[in-house]
Parts: structure tokens; sequence; C-alpha cells
């Protein structure tokens, strides 16, 4: 078979070997490393206004984020966690009243006036939170009293003078445990029979401490005069009748001594003087003048210009000011605020509102404490009662107060 003139001539040019042009000239390396040269720049460029791009960015990010405001720039805050605290805003925020805490063991006296004198009864209510509500926890006659680690009752007997002249209404004191006052052969509670007759002299509480008690004596035999001592729980109590005086009128009794417990320097009597309420506080009241059974002007009692300590009284600190009580319960006649400040009882003539405290809101300075406009629970009180006692319980003593309380109250109102 024939070839044709160009098979021809490529054989001949492949019998004899490689080409010989060079396949690489210098031209064309030149122009291969001109082109790689300038792929090089051009990336460059690219990478470099990708930089400045991205740092543009970032200015614009700053920019949004933060105001500029005269002189001074402030970030703007940064989205918060779910259970982060709200920033301050110009808005005032009331917050939530936390629960309720703390109990209280209130102690009540009214006065009856019978043809023959005065007689005064006594009841003790527990009011504490119970399942997340404030209510009467227990109730019951006469005065039950925290005392050291226990407690002890406060109530009235009567028993005929030992001239036989009449009869008379004392107070006396024991263990709740005990479960009754009188016992044999003991002083102030040795049996007698007791007989109809004039009523001599008559006893009566106006403040109810958890060591001190301020106790009121009338004498019917010199015209009701009045007077005042004030003793330790423990004075009140049944004792044998060697260590005990005799209970007569006018009788010597042991008391704790104003000067004594007070401090108060050269008082015009250390025996007469007592505690008793004034508009959210304790006060002490003593004789400022003559007067008094041997006389016929009664004895005249004034405020004892000091403070009395909560070695006395317990806590005795009203958490909101007396003016902010009548703003909120016109006709107010005392008040009572729980150590805590999340409670304040009001007493009125006719009942106790008790209403929860919460922190009140932009008060500048100490922190200043207001009631919920709707009280909480309500207690009527029967016609003349009066507060005698204010105890408080908080944090563990709560549940502890509850038990006690309704193992040793009666349950009768």
């Amino acid at each position: 078979m024939e070839r044709n003139n160009d098979e021809k001539k490529l054989l001949e040019k492949l019998s004899k070997g490689p080409t010989s042009s060079p396949g690489f000239s210098k031209k064309l390396e030149s122009r291969i490393e001109e082109k790689i040269g300038k792929e090089n720049r051009m990336r460059r460029s690219w990478i470099f206004l990708a930089g400045r791009v991205a740092v543009l960015v970032v200015i614009l990010i700053f920019s949004f984020n933060f105001k500029l405001v005269g002189d001074n720039w402030n970030p703007s805050p940064a989205p918060e966690p779910d259970n982060a605290e709200p920033a301050a805003t110009g808005v005032v925020e009331i917050a939530e009243p936390a629960p309720l805490r703390d109990a209280l063991l209130l102690g009540l006296r009214k006065d009856e006036r019978f043809e023959k004198g005065t007689s005064s009864t006594y009841r003790t209510l527990l009011v504490a939170p119970v399942a997340g509500s404030l209510e009467v926890a227990a109730r019951g006659s006469g005065i039950l009293l925290p005392y050291k680690q226990e407690f002890w009752k406060i109530e009235t007997a009567t028993r005929n003078t030992e001239d036989g002249r009449g009869i008379m209404r004392y107070l006396t004191a024991y263990p709740a445990e005990q479960k009754e006052s009188a016992g044999p052969g003991t002083g102030r509670n040795r049996p007698l029979p007791v007989h109809d007759g004039p009523l001599v002299r008559s006893e009566a509480l106006t403040f109810v401490g958890n060591k001190y008690v301020s106790v009121q004596t009338t004498d019917y035999t010199a015209q009701e005069a009045g007077s005042y001592r004030v003793n330790t729980v423990l004075q009140l109590r049944p004792a044998d009748p060697e260590q005990t005086p005799e209970l007569r009128p006018n009788s010597p009794t042991p008391f704790v001594s104003l000067s004594g417990l007070l401090g108060v320097k050269d008082p015009v009597s250390d025996v007469n003087w007592a505690i008793v309420r004034a508009k959210g506080k304790w006060i002490a009241m003593a004789q400022n003048g003559s007067g008094g059974p041997a006389s016929s002007i009664p004895y005249r009692y004034a405020e004892v210009p000091v403070r009395l300590s909560e070695t006395v009284v317990s806590h005795d600190k009203l958490a909101v000011p007396w003016e902010d009580v009548e703003r909120l319960q016109p006709g107010a006649k005392d008040a009572v605020s729980s150590p805590d400040r999340d409670l304040l009882a009001v007493v009125t003539d006719n009942e106790i509102r008790f209403y929860k405290l919460r922190p009140s809101p932009g008060s500048d300075g100490p922190e200043r404490f207001q009631p919920l406009p709707e009280p909480l629970l309500t207690v009527p009180l029967r016609k003349g009662e009066t507060l005698i006692m204010a105890q408080w319980a908080t944090g563990i003593y709560v549940p502890q107060w509850i038990d006690k309380t309704r193992k040793y109250l009666d349950g009768n109102d």
C-alpha cells in the first residue's frame, strides 16, 4: 500500500529522533513567569481589599452598638440571659413581697364592771402563716407566754382575805405543762373557801413580756385607789407560805425597782411604776406626785423619758411611721410589726387588721416599708379589749410555737 507524501515526511522526521528545536524556549519561560506574577498580584489585591472590607464591617458594628452622648459614650446593653436581673431603668419596679416568716402571739385583756368591782379576763391568740396563708393558728383563755425554753400561763385566781373582810382577785403564773395553777399548801394559791363578800382588792395585767410583767392593783377599800408594780414572771408563781407574805390589802409584794431595771436616778417612787402601750410602743409610766390609798387624791403618773430595751419588752420596733398607720387605718389605736418587717398588725376599737409589708419603692436613706392596701386577715375584738402582749416567733420557732400553743391553749374564744 502506497503512502502519501505527508506520511512519508512524518516518518522521516520520526526516524531521526527527538525534534531539533527546543520545546521550552526562553520566550515561553518569560511569558509563563509574567502570567504567574500577574495572578499573584491580583490575589494579593483581593486579600487586601477583603481585609479593608472586614475592618469597615467591624467599625459599622461598633457604630450601631455604641451611642455617642455629648463627650461620653455608653455601650448598649448586651442581650441578657433568661435568669439575669433586669437592668436599672428610669421606671421604679415594685418588688413582690416575700412570703410571711413570722408569727405573733397576742395577749388581750377585757375589763367588766360589776357592782362589787371590776373583773379582768384574758385570752391569747397565735396568728401565724399556715399552708401559705395567715390565720389564727391557736387560741384560748388566759395568757400563754414564752418563758426561756418553755411556755407559762398567767391566770386570775380568787380567794378570801385572811381577815375575812372580803374577797380578792390576784394573778398567778405556772408552767403550761403543769396544767393547773393551784397546789396543796402553796402560798398565793393556798386553797381557802371563797365566800360572798365585797371585793377588797384586784390585780390586772398591763404588760406581759417573756421575763417581766406589769401589774395594776386596785384597792376597793380606799375609793378604788390604783397602784402599779413590775414583777418578774417567777414572782407571780405560787410559793410556800413561809416565803411569801400573806395576801391582804396593802401587804408588801415582791417587785422590780424602776432604778434597778431602767437605771432611772432618784425616781419619785421606785416601786409604783408600770409598763403600758402608747401608739405603737411600750412606755414606762411612774408616780410623779403624792396620793394613793392613804389620801383622797389618786396617784398621779407621768411617762418616764427612758427607752425600754429588748431585754425588758422584747421586739418593739414599728417598721412604719405612726402617721402612715393612721393614714392606712383612720382610728387606729395601736400597731405592732414583725422583726422581719413583713407583717403589720393595726389595732382599732373593734378589730385587729393584719397587713403584708413590702419595701417602699424609690425611698432614699434607711430602708422604709409600706403595707399593701388590703388586709390579709381581720380578727374581731370584744368591746373594751386592749393589747397587753405581743411576742414574736421567727424562723424555725414558728412551727414549734404553733404546735405548743395548740397543745396548751383550750381553743375557747
